[in-house]
């Protein structure tokens, strides 16, 4: 049997059953041809096919945000993703930064449970008096959904990034200042 693909031709012989097996894998869309001849016989015309490899897309994440009315540090999510194979992890992460002391930048990474599906909405909470912030802070905080490619790793996308900064020593004593101007 001769397989001819990219250009090349490969001759695969029967095995001991006389079964001829081709194992490739496409990665990319292909035209492929074979046809069959052996020393007693003339080759005929190849029968012509043709894959088409569609690529895996990066997941879509789109989330609002709202703030608790009760409890002014706690925020809801609602998020919707979407992929067209499915996910394998979906992380809400922090980012806290201090331009004054970068000893105390660090990142906090909380996964969020998943459902089964290409397509689906999630629900978060956090509550932000959970996390220890020092005078001049600023958090950044998103979610990162994770697809499940198999064959060439997984691909993330992220969502849009909220920011809170906590104000300084010194900022702080401004508005204090300023208020009491005022009154």
């Amino acid at each position: 049997l001769y397989f001819i693909y990219d250009s090349s031709t490969h001759v695969y012989s029967p095995d001991a059953h006389g079964r001829i097996s081709v194992l490739w894998r496409a990665m990319r869309s292909v035209n492929y041809s074979f046809f069959a001849a052996n020393n007693k016989s003339t080759p005929s015309d190849p029968l012509r096919y043709s894959v088409s490899v569609i690529p895996d897309a990066y997941p879509s994440i789109a989330v609002l945000e709202m703030q608790d009315s009760m409890v002014d540090d706690r925020r809801f999510f609602q998020g919707r993703i979407k992929d067209d194979y499915g996910f394998s992890k979906l992380d809400f992460k922090l980012v806290v930064t201090n331009s004054n002391d970068t000893s105390s930048n660090r990142t906090l990474t909380i996964p969020v449970a998943l459902k089964t599906g290409a397509s689906q909405e999630f629900f978060f909470a956090y509550n932000f008096a959970e996390l220890t912030v020092l005078p001049g802070d600023h958090i950044q905080y998103f979610f990162e959904i994770w697809d499940n490619d198999a064959i060439n790793g997984p691909k993330v996308s992220s969502s849009q990034r909220f920011d809170i900064i906590i104000p300084t020593d010194e900022e702080l004593q401004q508005v204090l200042d300023q208020n009491f101007d005022e009154a």
